[in-house]
């Protein structure tokens, strides 16, 4: 096979348009999903927000459980890529412990209705078994995958015991543990926040994560 030409891997203003598009329906599916919740949220009014048809959303989805997924893959992504960056660097446990803190925190302060959401949607998807199959699948490559293929030597290059198929059964463990937790904690705020205020949110995650992940 001969090498691709510069005109060929360069996108053609089809492409360009394509891709405009998707990512003005991802904007907006974003805004009203946040707001209305995943059963609350009409194509119809995403398609509107973004300035297209609603057989715009069908040229690129193939349903709104499919552009729900569609965001939630990249939400992912971004925290996985936050969380590597944090990691990076860390020397010692105290840092890779301030780090996972912040990560899993940052959700608490930043990622308040995003987490709301997946909660909501989790709720619906118990109840329908294609969408919880689907989110099984994207949780299974979390954590078991791609998420976890890097902890064992940052935990092994603190001079820490090497990491055996039980430890890494438990770090698999805990992170499912506090991606469930974290959520969960943000809903109760909603109903105790003069006793989950911030900086008690901030001590939780921080035991949490001492406990879970660092023990």
């Amino acid at each position: 096979m001969g090498r691709q030409t510069v005109s060929e891997l360069k996108p053609n203003k089809h492409q360009i348009r394509a891709k405009q598009t998707r990512d003005l329906l991802l904007n907006s599916a974003e805004i009203v999903f946040v707001r209305d919740g995943y059963l609350g949220a009409e194509l119809g009014e995403i398609a509107t927000l973004a300035g297209r048809s609603k057989g715009a959303i069908y040229g690129h989805f193939k349903s709104k459980e499919d552009l729900y997924f569609a965001l939630l893959e990249e939400r992912i992504s971004k925290y996985r890529t936050r969380a590597e960056a944090m990691l990076v660097g860390c020397k010692s446990q105290e840092q890779i412990s301030r780090a996972l803190r912040d990560h899993f925190f940052s959700a608490v302060k930043n990622d308040k209705a995003w987490c709301r959401l997946l909660l909501e949607f989790k709720l619906f998807a118990v109840r329908n078994h294609p969408a919880k199959k689907r989110l099984q699948k994207i949780h299974k490559s979390l954590y078991f995958k791609e998420h976890l293929k890097y902890l064992p030597d940052v935990w092994a290059s603190l001079g820490q015991r090497k990491l055996d198929s039980r430890s890494a059964l438990g770090a698999q463990v805990a992170l499912a543990s506090m991606a469930a937790i974290v959520p969960a904690l943000i809903l109760e705020e909603e109903f105790a926040p003069a006793v989950l205020s911030n900086s008690k949110l901030k001590d939780v995650v921080t035991l949490l994560v001492e406990t879970l992940l660092m023990s």
